[in-house]
């Protein structure tokens, strides 16, 4: 049976203290008052009021009463309490530490619910908060991740043409968004637009091209995604926002930007981003007098996997298809301009010389 111990009561109500009787149980303690009205205090609730230090008044409080305050003297009943409610002491509160997990828990929950549907629901306008700082590290390290140890493809002719063609792109609208376009000697066909407009062609494509049209389809279609800041939108949402501070920042981005796959999978694009693109292609090379039937009869050649890559690794534009998916069904939406409407793209010469630029 507990033994009662003297002890004083404040009980938040009035500045007089009351002379109590203070029982320790298993559980514990039973507070009893001079009319016999008593109160339970458990162990887990209690707090200590001031710091505690051996020899001196114990003075407690509890979460059941916060504005009452239990002085015990020094003694047995003090030393059992300490024994017994370790936390007083700055021991664990396993009542405090469980509701602190549990707040833990539940903020961490909410944090990543509303993290994953910024990143998911909203990406291209987290992209769009993004500094332009931030974009061009961006472009750097995705950059270096796809092209690694491939040869740019830097034929003087070759460039000249290509700076020609892409020029004739970029003057078909006055809100065509500031690129750039570089060709690279690499054993597959493909294109990307990369964070910070920057544009990547590879050698392969420019060779198994039939005209400029075709090239300027391209780029304009990649310009499309530029536009739509595709780029950095798949990038939020595949990589999201802690690396992408980290990368923007200037730390390092290799582990997740590290292979030509995990790159690829990154900025593979929707079926909606790739009809984007495809208006934002067909609305300027319209306006330019381009005519779209080279992006068509592109976009006809993917669908129909007409051509073969020489390392095997690549057959039937596996690496083009990965990353513009649903080709084949967005390709009547593609219509030729009218006879008489369409101008070159580019002199005949710069052709032949574009189509040698990794000679």
């Amino acid at each position: 049976m507990a033994v009662p111990h003297p002890a004083q009561l404040f009980d938040g109500q009035s500045a007089t203290s009351h002379d109590v009787k203070v029982e320790v149980r298993s559980d514990g303690l039973v507070v009893t008052g001079p009319a016999g009205q008593s109160r339970r205090w458990t162990f887990s609730g209690l707090e200590a009021a001031s710091p505690v230090r051996p020899g001196e008044t114990l003075r407690l409080k509890h979460t059941s009463e916060p504005n009452a305050r239990l002085n015990l003297p020094p003694g047995l009943a003090a030393d059992q309490v300490l024994e017994q409610a370790s936390h007083v002491a700055g021991g664990f509160n396993p009542g405090k530490a469980l509701k602190f997990t549990a707040i833990v828990i539940t903020g961490l929950a909410l944090f990543f619910a509303v993290g994953y549907a910024m990143l998911n629901i909203a990406p291209q306008r987290i992209a769009a908060m993004l500094p332009a700082e931030w974009r061009d590290k961006l472009a750097d390290h995705t950059e270096n991740a796809f092209i690694k140890d491939a040869r740019q493809c830097d034929n003087p002719a070759g460039k000249h043409a290509l700076a020609a063609l892409a020029g004739r792109v970029a003057a078909a609208s006055s809100e065509t968004p500031d690129f750039s376009v570089r060709v690279f000697d690499m054993p597959f066909v493909n294109a990307f637009a990369l964070p910070g407009g920057r544009i990547v062609l590879t050698g392969r494509l420019i060779k198994q091209a039939d005209s400029p049209e075709e090239v300027a389809g391209v780029i304009a279609h990649e310009l499309g995604h530029t536009a739509h800041l595709h780029p950095e939108a798949s990038l939020v949402r595949n990589i999201g926002l802690q690396l992408l501070i980290s990368l923007g920042t200037g730390g390092s981005g290799g582990d997740t930007l590290g292979s030509v796959a995990g790159l690829l999978t990154m900025l593979q694009y929707s079926r909606d981003a790739e009809r984007e693109a495809d208006d934002y292609a067909v609305t300027i090379l319209t306006e330019g007098a381009i005519d779209p039937k080279g992006l068509r009869h592109f976009f006809e050649k993917l669908s129909k996997k007409e051509w073969s890559i020489a390392t095997g690794k690549w057959k039937d534009l596996s690496s083009m298809l990965s990353t513009h998916p649903g080709t084949g069904e967005r390709v009547e939406f593609i219509k030729p301009l009218p006879p008489g409407e369409a101008r070159g793209v580019i002199p005949d010469y710069q052709w032949k010389a574009l189509k040698k630029i990794c000679s």
